[in-house]
């Protein structure tokens, strides 16, 4: 989950820098289908998630995470609010970002806090790509990349 939150950062910060504006006057929204996996030793664990990101003109976002987080043993449904400061650290090609608070949306979601962990970090730099038309590539130090498609924010494909 922790390089699916960075991932999912990347993209929105890709769409700041590809709208040709200066972050702090873009409002952007970002989705797309993330399967993660963080293996060590014996141990294996699985997200498979559907994630929306937003970034806000003020310098803050979230993403909420809706899917499934599984271990060797168990399944848990997960379904989150991550709140999230970001800032541009060079030049609209880096971002810093800083998570502040994640919020447990409904009941079902049980997913154990330390597993989730193991996802994602509580802060982190993210690189943003743009690619072709409406597509956003987003690198993290430790992540392979995430891609998804430009959104307005109407939800409507950009």
């Amino acid at each position: 989950m922790k390089y699916y939150l960075i991932a999912m950062f990347m993209v929105v910060v890709s769409i700041l820098m590809v709208m040709g504006k200066p972050s702090s006057e873009l409002g952007v929204r970002c989705e797309a289908e993330v399967l993660h996996t963080v293996e060590k030793q014996e141990s294996k664990l699985t997200l498979d998630i559907i994630a929306s990101l937003f970034m806000m003109e003020n310098g803050k976002g979230f993403v909420n995470l809706y899917g499934t987080l599984t271990d060797q043993k168990e399944l848990w449904q997960v379904n989150r609010k991550i709140w999230f400061d970001w800032r541009d650290e060079l030049n609209g090609s880096l971002y810093d970002i800083i998570i502040q608070r994640v919020d447990v949306k409904t009941e079902t979601d049980k997913a154990p806090e330390s597993l989730m962990e193991k996802i994602y970090s509580h802060r982190f730099n993210l690189e943003i790509f743009r690619v072709g038309q409406n597509g956003l590539f987003l690198r993290g130090v430790s992540t392979p990349f995430f891609l998804c498609v430009r959104q307005n924010k109407m939800g409507k494909v950009t």
